[in-house]
């Protein structure tokens, strides 16, 4: 009853937060309603908190799923950096799990020159960083 009430109310402001309810509960219908209203909506959450704050095996369920909708790869490259950035003392070491999860190759050859190259070289020091900005540069 109460998982319906939730179910009838998901909205983009809580869509992430009924998510992580339904998971923590065991509550799967309540789970796969948030998650499936997050993966429709999420360009919608690029700037939300909420998926920032997820935990690892959270965010990794949500970037992995094949239904998740995203014109471009560009947005799951950004999520991912605004995750990792959102924590980095914590997530800083999961960079290299979490960014195999984006399929570069459908990333834009300009981006990633513009954007993904020059992020990684003032970075390369990191040794996480070091491994994914060589392998960038092989792409």
């Amino acid at each position: 009853m109460c998982s319906a009430h939730m179910i009838g109310e998901l909205h983009i402001s809580n869509c992430v937060g009924v998510y992580q309810f339904g998971s923590f509960h065991n509550c799967r219908d309540l789970k796969i309603r948030g998650k499936n209203f997050v993966l429709d909506h999420f360009n919608d959450l690029m700037n939300s908190e909420d998926i920032l704050s997820l935990e690892y095996s959270d965010f990794m369920e949500i970037i992995q799923d094949d239904d998740l909708n995203v014109q471009k790869e560009e947005t799951v490259y950004e999520m991912v950096m605004k995750w990792v950035l959102f924590n980095v003392q914590q997530r800083n070491a999961l960079l290299p799990k979490v960014l195999s999860h984006v399929r570069l190759p459908l990333i834009e050859d300009q981006y990633i020159g513009d954007n993904i190259g020059k992020f990684y070289e003032k970075r390369k020091k990191d040794k996480n960083i070091s491994l994914i900005y060589r392998t960038i540069q092989v792409m």
